[in-house]
């Protein structure tokens, strides 16, 4: 396929000619011919000829002819192309979607080739018709003079509310058309919003919901709220029609000084075992305010209920495996959505894991360790094993198996007052982390997560919570070399009987591969 008026390229490979030849080539389309190259040679030759592809209305079939002339031996060959008339872009768009009756429609036509570059176009009819298809405008001959034509049609008080039509024309048949909306509308004074938790569990007794309204400039709605809390039913094709409904309940309520109402609704009359409703809940308010009447209908979205409470996943194991080969994989022990919806800082929780070969540990996940990463290796492989978490808010556990893993590779450290160092056997390291607790009243001078970020090792520079995290790539064994990192730190507030932070330095892949230290301040000493 060729497009008319682009240019285009071909190419001709020649191999071992046996005596001097001459290739003619040619485009013929209709009943002209176009020369596109010819070439006199003697040895093996490849050439390449660039031509303009000759203008057509519409898609036309023409053929590349191919012509080996030599004093004994000749070669033709013909090849059929279509030619297409080159594609263009027309966009009609209005200043808004919707208007009132009365207000002027203003609209451009922009027209474009395939490249976005502006074409001159003559647009030989532009209509706008109302939604009973009746011609309201009309345009004659209008040039599109860089891209881009501009008209404007005011409409009457009067006009009729619905759907209207601009269609345009151009010379070369090319139509394209566009819908905008004459309606009456009044933007809303005020807005409400529905708070409900993201997920309901079969665990819970009751669920609250918050109905709130605001007017636009912020200040809170007073008034009355009817609000609907529904679990729809969910019919199967397979069970015979019953006149099963819809379990809802309907509460009218005030909105408080803040403009909000609240309402707490127990969940036993809502079918929670039973499982032909679907597994939500929705909730739709309509707030009217006080004085006026002027009342606005809001739905929200549904509220997820689930049974399921814990989950155990398999994660990150290959498809495929190949022995001798090391096999990795996790399994990873959680509290499903019940954690995203009812996570709380306040309150803590005691994890304890134990097994039949005597292990007892227990965990203590509170508002002080809540981001502390707790671990403890499982000697017993193969083995059985009970975690039991009491408590009030939510931890995370995951268990990590490691399959036909060869012996970490030995190790040493060193830790001194001022550095931490880490030393394998591997040539080439995973990605590194060093982690480094911050004093407290101690924060990161600038100049030092400058330069941190600017060595070329370093990949990352995170610093939150307390912490500074560095993040190297790759780090390789070379004899004789070390690496340093300078971080300085500043005294931001004075904290009394000043306590040691950690340095830690560990295999990003691999977290048992690590290093630990401790620093303090030389000022407190």
């Amino acid at each position: 396929r060729l497009t008319a008026g682009n240019r285009e390229t071909l190419c001709a490979l020649i191999q071992t000619p046996t005596e001097p030849v001459t290739l003619t080539i040619t485009l013929d389309l209709d009943s002209s011919s176009t020369k596109i190259g010819e070439l006199s040679l003697k040895s093996e030759t490849y050439r390449c000829f660039q031509f303009m592809v000759p203008m057509v209305s519409s898609a036309t079939v023409a053929s590349i002819s191919v012509k080996i002339q030599g004093r004994v031996d000749s070669l033709n060959q013909d090849t059929k192309v279509l030619i297409e008339p080159p594609a263009f872009i027309h966009i009609v768009q209005t200043d808004k979607p919707i208007y009132k009756p009365g207000q002027t429609v203003q609209f451009r036509i922009v027209s474009m080739d395939t490249n976005f570059i502006p074409v001159n176009r003559m647009v030989i009819n532009v209509l706008n018709q109302d939604p009973n298809t009746n011609r309201i405008a009309q345009w004659l001959d209008k040039s599109i003079k860089g891209g881009i034509l501009d008209l404007s049609h005011p409409t009457i008080p009067e006009a009729a509310q619905g759907i209207y039509t601009i269609t345009a024309e151009t010379d070369k048949g090319e139509a394209i058309s566009y819908n905008f909306e004459i309606k009456e509308y009044v933007l809303p004074k005020f807005e409400v919003t529905i708070n409900l938790p993201s997920v309901i569990t079969i665990l819970d007794d009751d669920v609250t919901m918050k109905i709130c309204g605001k007017y636009t400039y912020g200040k809170p709605v007073l008034g009355s709220v009817k609000a609907e809390f529904c679990r729809r039913t969910s019919p199967f094709f397979w069970l015979s029609t019953s006149k099963q409904k819809d379990i809802c309940k309907t509460f009218n309520l005030s909105t408080d000084k803040n403009g909000c109402a609240t309402q707490t609704i127990a969940l036993a009359g809502f079918a929670i075992n039973a499982f032909n409703y679907f597994d939500s809940f929705e909730v739709t308010a309509e707030l009217e305010e006080s004085g006026t009447g002027m009342s606005y209908r809001t739905w929200v979205g549904s509220a997820i209920f689930t049974s399921q409470v814990r989950t155990i996943t398999f994660e990150d194991v290959s498809s495929s495996y190949k022995p001798g080969l090391p096999l990795e994989g996790k399994v990873r022990f959680t509290l499903a959505k019940y954690a995203s919806a009812t996570y709380s800082p306040e309150g803590s929780t005691t994890v304890t894991v134990t097994s039949a070969g005597g292990l007892n540990k227990r965990f203590t996940v509170n508002k002080e360790n809540r981001l502390l990463y707790q671990e403890e290796k499982l000697s017993e492989i193969p083995g059985e094993y009970t975690i039991k978490a009491e408590g009030q808010s939510c931890v995370l556990a995951q268990i990590s198996l490691f399959y036909n893993i060869p012996p970490p590779s030995d190790f040493s450290g060193s830790a001194g007052f001022d550095s931490c160092r880490f030393q394998g056997r591997r040539e080439e390291t995973n990605m590194v982390v060093i982690n480094i607790k911050l004093l407290s009243g101690y924060i990161l001078q600038d100049d030092s997560l400058k330069m941190l970020k600017e060595n070329r090792l370093v990949k990352r520079v995170d610093v939150e919570e307390g912490f500074i995290n560095i993040y190297l790539d790759t780090v390789r064994s070379l004899k004789g070399q070390k690496e340093t990192f300078d971080v300085t730190l500043e005294e931001d507030q004075q904290v009394e009987n000043l306590k040691p932070a950690v340095v830690k330095v560990y295999d990003y892949y691999q977290t048992s591969d690590q290093a630990v230290t401790d620093y303090n301040s030389p000022c407190k000493k």
